[in-house]
C-alpha cells in the first residue's frame, strides 16, 4: 500500500483569532500534517499552542522558520505579508495569504475552492484569500475606541476607511475581489458594509439581477446542490440564516429566496457565514487540500 504523504506546515500569526482557527480547523479536517510550525511576533515567542494533543512552542517570524516548509498559512497583516510570504515562498513553499496584501495583484490567484479551484493552477508560490473581517465586534465601553460611534445597540454604516468616491475601503474590496474571483473585471456590483454588535458572523442582503427570466425551483436546486451551500429557507416556520446558528460551522447558510418585484429577472437572498472559518481560517486550509489533491505544491 502506498504510503500517505505528510507536510510541514507554517501558521504565520498562530496566536492571533485567525491563526488558532487555523489551527483547530487543520485538525478538525485531519490535514496531513507531518510537522506544524507554529509562528508570531517576538512578543509571543515561547507561547504554547496546542496541536493533536501536543504541545509546541511558537516560533519567532524570520526567514529560518521557512526552512523545509511545504505549505504556509499568513494570517499577520499586509505588512508581515508583504515582507515575509515571497521568503516563504522563496524557501520553497506555497503561501496562502489571508491579509489584503495580494488579493488584487493580477499575478496572485485569489480563490474559493468551490467558485474559481482553476485559478490555483497558475500559482507562482502565492495564494491570496478572499477578504473577511476578522475584527469581533464586542459590546460595551471598551469597544468604542475603536469605532467612531457607540456600538453597543447600534449599527454603523461604516467599515474601514471612506474613499473620496464615497464608498468605504472594506466596499470597493468586496467589489474588486468579487470581479477577480468570478473572472468578470466589469461586473456592475455595488456594496454598502455596516457593522453590527454580533460576536461572530457575516451577514449579506444580496441583490442579483439575471440576463434571461429563471424560476426560483431552479435557483433552489443550483443552491441545494452546490458544495458548501446550505439553503434554510422555510419563512412559514420563522427558518432563514442567522449569525447565530452559523457560528462555528463552515457552511454558507442561504435564505428569504425570492424574486426581487421591482426589476425585470431579480432575485434576492440573504447569506450568512462564520467569518473566522469559511471567511479566512476553513478557505485557507481547503485551498491547501486542493493544492495537495491536484498536486500543485510543485511551481510552475
Amino acid at each position: 500500500m502506498r504510503e500517505k504523504k505528510s507536510y510541514n506546515v507554517a501558521v504565520v500569526g498562530a496566536t492571533g483569532l485567525v491563526g488558532q482557527k487555523m489551527i483547530q480547523v487543520l485538525e478538525e479536517r485531519e490535514f496531513p500534517v507531518n510537522r506544524l510550525v507554529p509562528v508570531a511576533s517576538e512578543r509571543s515567542a515561547e507561547n504554547k499552542i496546542y496541536f493533536r494533543g501536543e504541545e509546541i512552542r511558537v516560533q519567532v517570524l524570520d526567514a529560518e522558520v521557512f526552512r523545509e516548509v511545504d505549505i504556509s498559512l499568513f494570517s499577520a497583516g499586509a505588512a508581515v505579508s508583504l515582507d515575509y510570504a515571497p521568503v516563504s515562498a522563496e524557501s520553497g513553499a506555497v503561501v496562502i495569504d489571508n491579509s489584503s496584501a495580494w488579493r488584487m495583484d493580477p499575478a496572485i490567484p485569489l480563490v474559493v475552492p468551490e467558485v474559481n479551484p482553476d485559478a490555483m493552477k497558475n500559482h507562482n508560490g502565492i495564494i491570496a484569500n478572499p477578504n473577511c473581517s476578522i475584527i469581533q465586534l464586542r459590546t460595551g465601553d471598551s469597544a468604542e475606541p475603536f469605532y467612531p460611534h457607540h456600538i453597543a445597540n447600534n449599527c454603523l454604516p461604516h467599515i474601514d476607511v471612506f474613499n473620496s468616491n464615497g464608498y468605504t475601503k472594506e466596499e470597493m474590496k468586496m467589489i474588486f475581489e468579487t470581479r477577480k474571483i468570478m473572472g468578470l473585471p466589469e461586473l456592475a456590483i455595488t456594496a454598502t458594509t455596516v457593522r453590527v454588535p454580533v460576536k461572530t458572523g457575516h451577514s449579506e442582503s444580496v441583490n442579483l439581477e439575471f440576463e434571461h427570466p429563471f424560476e426560483l425551483e431552479e435557483i433552489y436546486r443550483l443552491l441545494k446542490e452546490a458544495p458548501g451551500i446550505v439553503v434554510q429557507d422555510e419563512p412559514d416556520k420563522n427558518s432563514y440564516p442567522m449569525p447565530i446558528l452559523a457560528e462555528d460551522r463552515d457552511e454558507v447558510f442561504v435564505g428569504r429566496i425570492r424574486r426581487d418585484e421591482s426589476i425585470k429577472n431579480g432575485l434576492n437572498l440573504w447569506i450568512v457565514a462564520d467569518n473566522l472559518r469559511k471567511g479566512a481560517a476553513t478557505n485557507a486550509v481547503q485551498i491547501a487540500e486542493l493544492l495537495v489533491r491536484q498536486n500543485l505544491l510543485q511551481r510552475n
